[in-house]
């Protein structure tokens, strides 16, 4: 699989929008919005166009609704803007939906924004690599060179001219590029009892997994870790029809190599390692040209590993933006104001663009939100889309990647528990007890995160 293989995967599930500037590739299908756009996408693109009187609905990617199995997105009332935010509320997935009329294009991002939305002069795309003129920003670069494990960029910031990122649960107006934050609202979520919280998450998660599953074979990766024990416990319903998998390397933990086999045992699951080797020359540039160079560290790595899974029709069910239960930015268990300090903390350089980009994130989000809710919201914006969706992104090369944690209704409920419940990120531990509780007697790998912590985040990164 080299030529052959390369002309397959090149820009595999990639779109843009464009307005006679962007240059896909000529054999993509595509469509002509009424406001002179044009949509074009890569042949394995799963796209759905609803057309309704002068307008209609595009949507793009996977769509789950995960509590009423119908997804009640593509009707016509839901032209009107209020109308298909209320709908979005309820879809989990990785997708941006187009709302169009005959004079106005809007783009809407999936909760964490894992599909990313670039855009520049009424041009967007999935990613960067398609929009036209693409030229890196030298000031950025020299601010901040993007090197190590997982440095990201946050906010609406890249690292190329006139190009910006639309950030999560944000509508973009191709017309004049403006955004606006479209969910959260002020007042949002209410409290409600841990117990009564945990059932409703329990309900979105196992939801998210069957919805998934509707739309393709599922592939899910089994780690001694607590966000895919999660994913497995959700799995319960559709466990025997789904492939299970491990990739085996050197860099792997024991443990995470042993306990999955102890999981595949208890659970009699379809469950196969995978070794890694080295990717081949055409399958890095295939995946860099996707990523633009906004993704680096492990994802790339284990690309010749991960080659052995790539299928037509494969959904893989990750853990991603699992750590939005763990108190990730918490400063505190009880946090009662929010800290650009702790907003940063991940960074080892502090350059002013990065912390500009995080404090036009906050600007964004609506008054009067909870601190924790604030951090944990981080996580699944900015941690969650800007650093783990472009990952992804260039991941589909493979497949069509998909985690139950990005739901809005599943933020909701964590969101509405009592602080002391979210704190200390015991919650994985509690989806698992409702959702599969037999898989809690298979011990956990040992987490040294808490013990790192004390350690200068250079020193850690020399570690990882």
């Amino acid at each position: 699989m080299t030529e052959t293989g390369a002309a397959k995967y090149r820009l595999s599930r990639q779109w843009i929008v464009h307005s006679g500037q962007g240059a896909p590739p000529p054999n993509w299908p595509a469509f002509r919005f009424p406001t002179g756009q044009t949509l074009a996408w890569h042949p394995m693109t799963r796209v759905k166009v609803f057309q309704a009187g002068r307008g209609g609905l595009v949507g793009i990617g996977l769509l789950v609704n995960p509590l009423e199995g119908e997804l009640g997105l593509y009707d016509e009332r839901n032209l009107d803007h209020g109308n298909l935010v209320r709908a979005l509320r309820k879809i989990g997935g990785t997708y941006v939906v187009f709302r169009y009329t005959e004079s106005e294009l809007v783009a809407y991002t999936d909760p964490a924004g894992m599909m990313g939305v670039y855009y520049t002069a009424g041009e967007a795309a999935s990613t960067p690599a398609l929009l036209p003129a693409l030229q890196r920003d030298g000031a950025i670069d020299r601010e901040y060179p993007f090197q190590g494990v997982d440095n990201w960029y946050t906010g609406g910031l890249t690292p190329f001219v006139g190009v910006r990122a639309l950030m999560a649960n944000h509508a973009l107006r191709l017309a004049d590029m403006s955004t606006r934050r479209f969910w959260p609202e002020e007042g949002e979520f209410e409290s409600r009892p841990k117990e009564a919280a945990l059932e409703a998450c329990g309900q979105v998660l196992r939801g998210m997994l069957l919805g998934a599953a509707k739309l393709g074979r599922p592939l899910i990766s089994l780690t001694g870790g607590r966000d895919s024990r999660v994913n497995l416990a959700a799995s319960r319903d559709i466990a025997a029809s789904t492939e299970y998998f491990t990739l085996r390397s050197p860099k792997v933990k024991p443990c995470d190599l042993e306990i999955p086999r102890e999981l595949a045992k208890l659970g009699r699951l379809n469950h196969v390692y995978y070794d890694c080797e080295d990717a081949p020359d055409w399958l890095l540039e295939c995946y860099d040209e996707i990523a633009s160079g906004l993704s680096i560290g492990a994802r790339r790595d284990i690309l010749g590993g991960v080659l052995k899974l790539a299928s037509d029709d494969a959904i893989h069910f990750n853990g991603n933006l699992g750590a939005i239960t763990k108190s990730y930015f918490w400063h505190s268990a009880d946090p009662r104001d929010v800290r650009l300090a702790s907003l940063m903390k991940e960074f080892e350089n502090k350059a002013a663009c990065i912390s500009r980009g995080v404090e036009e994130w906050l600007h964004s989000v609506p008054r009067g939100t909870a601190p924790a809710t604030v951090y944990n919201l981080m996580y699944l914006e900015q941690r969650g889309g800007r650093w783990a969706g472009t990952g992804e992104n260039a991941s589909s090369i493979f497949y069509e990647s998909f985690t139950p944690f990005n739901s809005r209704e599943l933020f909701a409920h964590i969101s509405s528990m009592p602080v002391a419940a979210v704190a200390g990120g015991t919650l994985l531990k509690d989806f698992v007890h409702v959702l599969w509780p037999e898989l809690l007697s298979v011990p956990y790998c040992r987490n040294w995160r808490k013990l790192g912590a004390y350690l200068p985040k250079s020193i850690r990164a020399i570690f990882k």
